[in-house]
């Protein structure tokens, strides 16, 4: 009984520091009483959906520690509600400056439309009966222990040393410390580019991450503590968190905690650790964005953004708002794309010399219409789905994204080991899926989709020898099984 007190005590003790950090945000970047705009509806809208994405964020945390659901939610908490209300009561919006309250108004009843959606998605149930029991062990195989996870340690412990080898080479090391100098040129080919650099990245991370769950499996070890040191350390260097792009950063480092913190898996910190993370860190790495680290002024850039929390909304880092009434514009002039821009995506690793009419990115497509220079723009998923196939992709993709996220998270949390004693397939992918996910729903769908991608696609790899040798003793167990019942 003592247990049960204790636990429920945590919960609602971090339910409540959430509460008390959004409610101190919101008094700090919201100049309540000084909006030089004041449409009633306008604002309704804006306080209609915020109170939903608050319900149901408030709600994923009660239920859980982290979920790819909650940082959804949360997305659309700070970019929907926050961002826009701060941008409408200066009547100042990243790239376009004024939008009408006609635009407000369309763009809000979309999101309310794209949270009904991914909310009916994520809890009416399907039943597919036709779904073969063989089919439905392959899909939870992902989700079982991994018994042999020692054994591909040593592999990509070599790996991550090659990797770090390279980098240290073709960068140099002092370049690897910020993001204007940590990139590499591996071929003619951007979208090739972009995976290759992507791959080596994901293959550190895996790395570093399954080293730790196979020191945490064998805690007694020296052997496996040594190589879980010696991967951290290779991951720090050759992916310096300042030479990282923000969301990468979030997503490996992210990662990477998710699968070091067994307390993090069992209390409710994760949210406000995230929210902290948000308003102070990512900001920060702006500072290396496009300035070498020696040149960088850490304390002052600290104090930049401590000092200017509420101007900080009007910021290009915070145009996903924009870029949906941009779409909105867009829509209206010339129609939605029919899923021309969801083809480019499903097709990205495919080089524009052989696909010359190869759509691009849909920020980079609507800044390119309105004629301007500048045309690297974010586009929100809730953008992406009405720009391909308008108010019906909205309901219709909206409801297969909450099934997925929903599904997902449930066959990852529903057997979640706390202790860190026995890793599953599935820990190092879901870990940095939780912070990708938050990168995703800002879009643009292109770019961030080949992110993605190349971490999956090499999670399959790692993982895939072990998950057939296994299918395959299960099977002959139970052939074995079924011949003996037979005798």
């Amino acid at each position: 009984m003592i247990k049960i007190k204790s636990k429920q005590t945590i919960y609602f003790l971090g339910l409540y520091v959430l509460i008390v950090m959004i409610v101190i945000m919101t008094f700090i970047t919201i100049p309540i009483g000084d909006f030089q705009r004041d449409n009633p509806f306008v604002i309704l809208t804006f306080l209609v959906n915020g109170a939903v994405w608050f319900a149901l964020l408030l709600g994923e945390v009660s239920r859980h520690a982290y979920s790819l659901l909650m940082m959804h939610w949360l997305f659309c908490l700070l970019f929907f509600f926050y961002a826009p209300v701060v941008q409408y009561a200066h009547n100042q919006f990243p790239w376009i400056s004024v939008r009408s309250d006609e635009v407000l108004l369309t763009a809000n009843f979309l999101l309310f439309c794209w949270t009904i959606a991914l909310l009916a998605g994520s809890r009416i149930r399907i039943s597919n009966r036709r779904i073969s029991s063989h089919r439905a062990n392959e899909s939870s195989a992902f989700f079982k222990p991994w018994d042999n996870i020692e054994k591909m340690v040593p592999i990509l412990t070599l790996l991550n040393l090659l990797i770090l080898s390279f980098r240290l080479v073709t960068v140099g090391p002092q370049n690897l410390l910020a993001r204007a100098t940590s990139g590499m040129d591996l071929g003619d080919n951007s979208s090739l580019n972009l995976l290759l650099g992507h791959t080596m990245q994901a293959i550190s991370y895996f790395a570093a991450t399954i080293s730790i769950l196979s020191w945490k499996k064998n805690s007694h070890s020296v052997y496996h503590s040594l190589l879980a040191v010696a991967n951290a350390l290779f991951l720090i260097v050759a992916y310096f968190p300042t030479g990282l792009s923000r969301y990468a950063m979030a997503a490996v480092y992210g990662g990477v905690l998710l699968t070091f913190s067994n307390r993090l898996k069992r209390g409710r910190i994760f949210m406000q650790l995230f929210l902290a993370a948000f308003l102070i860190v990512l900001p920060f790495l702006n500072a290396f964005r496009n300035t070498a680290f020696s040149d960088v002024n850490i304390f002052q850039s600290l104090q930049n953004i401590i000092t200017n929390l509420g101007d900080v909304w009007l910021a290009g880092d915070y145009d996903a708002y924009t870029l949906l009434t941009m779409v909105i514009d867009y829509v209206q002039t010339d129609g939605v794309t029919w899923g021309y821009q969801l083809l480019g995506v499903l097709l990205f690793w495919v080089p524009r010399r052989f696909w010359p009419t190869k759509p691009v990115g849909s920020g980079h497509m609507v800044a390119t219409a309105k004629g301007w220079s500048f045309t690297n723009l974010s586009c929100p998923l809730p953008a992406e789905m009405y720009i391909n196939f308008g108010l019906a992709g909205i309901f219709l993709l909206g409801f297969f994204i909450g099934k997925a996220l929903t599904k997902l998270d449930n066959k990852y949390l529903g057997s979640v080991d706390r202790t860190g004693n026995h890793p599953r397939y599935i820990d190092p992918l879901y870990h940095c899926l939780v912070f990708f996910c938050f990168f995703v729903s800002r879009g643009d769908l292109l770019s961030s989709t080949a992110y993605v991608v190349a971490y999956i696609a090499i999670w399959i790899v790692i993982v895939m020898p072990s998950v057939s040798m296994r299918s395959q003793k299960e099977n002959a167990r139970k052939n074995r099984s079924f011949h003996e019942k037979s005798i």
